[in-house]
């Protein structure tokens, strides 16, 4: 059947039509299509993925542009469209090499980790058992484990970015809330590139600066560039804040690896310039230490990759005391493995410690996670993932918390919910992650660990000269066991205090003992006066005449820390009450005056109503006699919690004499000693003591004038 011409020339007009429709709805399109190419092709990545998103479902049509806008969403942490692309192209069948590694990474980023462990294993059939990317798959598949449980447990919070007006398709990071005003947060941030000039591969450097942004009625108002001799051509990275906010500490890149941190006082009037000047800290930025949170201004934790480590990237505590730093030390292996340890935030506790790892136990990249020292046990719990969705298949790092420990800014680059590279979100939590109260001042972390001997001597000036200006310094020796006089810095202590001796050769030292082992009271104290004993034998052998040195033993009577945290024995607090004491008696020397250092006690541990023996040897004071024995001596009233207990050998090789209690009046002496007899406890009388010194019978009237009180003793001492 043949078609007559008018019917021929319609079908011809409709078939012209549907071409130029055709080509006219096309050609938009194309021209998206061409852009993405481009932006793909220089690396631009976000550029790329806006064009393939705008020239919607024509990308499907040709599976080399399917694949290459998969990669371009994906790079642009876009997961969702990307594993629209990927698996486009797998119920195709298309024979692309690295498409199970993407979808891998697609599925893994969107926390389908059942799915991604499935592509990340046929991809690592693919490969030899000892290539690199092998063993990368094997722990990408542990970490996909670990992210499955994760997604079974109670999200601790709710998470969301912080918007569009903080975030861009630049670099966003490092947020850092501010101390002294609520709604305001610095962070550091590399604005967008110019999109013209490409992506990073080929665009020119640009640099980080640090700006600050508030809210206002809950909205995010627009970033304000800090000053601009703040904000050079290098990279600058907020840190953290110091003096309740006063300062703010910052690093400055100089070169690949290397770092200069300043911290910068806060300007009163924006006309005047910066102050800021070099951090004098414990951080080495030559080699690279940053990230660090600092705490009530006396302890640091950051990151380090000095030598030494466990790892990449440790985690290091450093204690300021007297003014100056002392010498980091390593957190140790309950927190710091063969992976990454960064970004470390102290919460108000003083204790909780959070920190960025990309070891096994994240779900991907760095994630959050959260231990707590235990000062009871002197130990740190083990860290805790902080799970989904503060954590991701990303890098999720600058964990910081607000004031109220309720909300917490960080840093991430999810490939959901993200507009570009680093953006800054913001984690809502049902309850405060804080596991204590806010400590007003310290931290039982600072008493962990004891500044090494020669940092110590830095503070004197030189390491053979015990004289700073007129003054002689003096310090305590710590033990843990046996090993008093082998510890490095014990040593160092202890020969300094021989210089100061021979320097005044006739200056007395009294050496006390403090002892708290888990002993009945009568072994503590003599143990406490044994331990003085080694002390004042090896000053002996070091040339200091015996005649010059006197030894006490007073047990637990006078602890430095509070002993029990929690109905627990603190171990923090342990080492700060196992000690050696000196007081020196430098007989009238003139111009010459003793300066005794003591460690700072974390608030958590101090004591409200500390005392110690060198307070209670002021002024006139008496005790009760218990008498004398050649060892220990047992006697009921040999028991710190009645008060305190003082063993005594003042000439070696002589007995111990021990005396109970400390009281500032005769009259309460002598109630305790009828009590004690009212309970059949026998006493060898009331001795009264004056800046140290017992009291003969013929010395006590050369004080009755500066001391009426010794009235009564006299009067008490005649019927006896």
């Amino acid at each position: 059947m043949h078609m007559d011409s008018r019917c021929r020339r319609g079908v011809l007009l409709q078939a012209a039509i549907g071409l130029v429709v055709t080509l006219s709805t096309a050609q938009p399109y194309q021209r998206q299509i061409e852009e993405g190419r481009s932006a793909f092709s220089r690396g631009n990545y976000t550029r790329a993925s806006d064009a393939f998103l705008s020239a919607g479902i024509a990308i499907y049509k040709d599976e080399e542009l399917t694949y290459d806008a998969g990669r371009a969403h994906l790079e642009a942490n876009r997961a969702a469209p990307a594993l629209d692309c990927f698996e486009a192209l797998l119920r195709k069948e298309a024979d692309y090499s690295g498409l199970d590694g993407y979808l891998a990474r697609a599925y893994h980023h969107s926390l389908e980790f059942d799915k991604a462990i499935v592509h990340y294993k046929r991809e690592l059939r693919t490969l030899g058992q000892k290539e690199p990317r092998a063993q990368w798959i094997r722990n990408e598949l542990l970490r996909c484990s670990k992210g499955m449980e994760y997604k079974r447990r109670v999200p601790l919070a709710f998470v969301e970015s912080a918007g569009r007006t903080l975030n861009t398709s630049g670099d966003e990071f490092a947020p850092c809330p501010s101390v002294q005003y609520e709604g305001k947060c610095y962070f550091s941030a590399v604005p967008t590139p110019d999109p013209e000039t490409g992506g990073a591969k080929k665009a020119a450097r640009i640099d980080a600066d640090l700006y600050y942004a508030s809210q206002t009625g809950g909205s995010w108002q627009a970033p304000v560039a800090m000053h601009h001799e703040i904000n050079s051509a290098l990279d600058e990275e907020i840190l953290d804040f110091g003096m309740s906010g006063g300062v703010l500490f910052f690093s400055r890149q100089i070169a690949a690896g290397q770092t200069a941190i300043y911290s910068d006082t806060f300007r009163l009037d924006d006309a005047d310039p910066p102050a800021y000047q070099a951090f004098e800290g414990p951080l080495l930025g030559s080699i690279g230490d940053g990230a660090m949170s600092m705490f009530q201004d006396s302890i640091v934790v950051f990151a380090s990759a000095r030598t030494g480590g466990y790892g990449a990237n440790d985690l290091y505590l450093a204690v300021r005391r007297n003014g100056r730093w002392y010498e980091p030390v390593n957190l140790g292996p309950e927190i710091n493995g063969p992976f990454n340890e960064h970004y470390p935030h102290l919460s108000s506790d003083g204790l909780t410690l959070y920190f960025s790892s990309d070891r096994l136990e994240s779900m991907g990249g760095y994630d959050v996670f959260r231990c707590r020292y235990l000062p009871e046990a002197n130990r740190w719990t083990a860290p805790e993932n902080l799970g989904i969705p503060v954590n991701s298949a990303a890098d999720d790092t600058h964990f910081r918390f607000t004031g109220d420990a309720l909300a917490a800014v960080f840093s991430s680059n999810r490939k959901m919910d993200n507009q570009g590279q680093r953006d800054i979100y913001l984690a809502y939590f049902t309850e405060g992650l804080t596991d204590g109260p806010v400590v007003a001042h310290g931290s039982p972390l600072g008493a962990l660990y004891e500044p090494a001997p020669e940092k110590l001597a830095d503070e004197v000036g030189e390491a053979a000269d015990p004289v700073v200006g007129e003054e002689l310094l003096v310090e305590a020796l710590f033990y843990r066991g046996d090993d008093l006089l082998s510890e490095p810095t014990n040593r160092a202590r202890i020969d300094r205090l021989v210089r100061l001796l021979l320097q005044q050769s006739d200056a007395k030292v009294r050496i006390i003992g403090h002892a708290f082992e888990e002993s009945q009271d009568p072994i503590n104290l003599y143990y406490s006066i044994k331990i003085a004993e080694r002390v004042a034998d090896y000053l002996a052998s070091l040339g200091i005449a015996p005649g010059r040195i006197s030894c006490f033993g007073v047990g637990s009577s006078y602890p430095l820390a509070r002993p029990l945290v929690n109905g627990h024995r603190a171990a923090a607090a342990d080492k700060l009450n196992r000690r050696v004491e000196f007081q020196v008696d430098l007989r009238g020397s003139a111009g010459v005056r003793i300066r005794y250092l003591t460690p700072e006690v974390p608030g958590a541990l101090q004591l409200e109503n500390a005392s110690s023996f060198e307070q209670a040897s002021r002024g006139l004071y008496y005790s009760l006699y218990l008498g004398e024995a050649g060892g220990m001596m047992s006697h009921p009233l040999i028991n710190f919690s009645a008060g305190p207990v003082v063993l005594e050998r003042r000439i070696p090789g002589v007995s111990y004499a021990c005396y109970a209690g400390h009281y500032s009046r005769f009259s309460d002496a002598k109630a305790a000693e009828l009590e004690a007899k009212s309970r059949g406890i026998p006493t060898q009388g009331i001795r009264a003591g004056l800046d140290g010194h017992w009291l003969e019978r013929h010395e006590i009237i050369d004080h009755v004038l500066q001391h009426p009180e010794l009235l009564h003793y006299m009067e008490w001492r005649r019927d006896h």
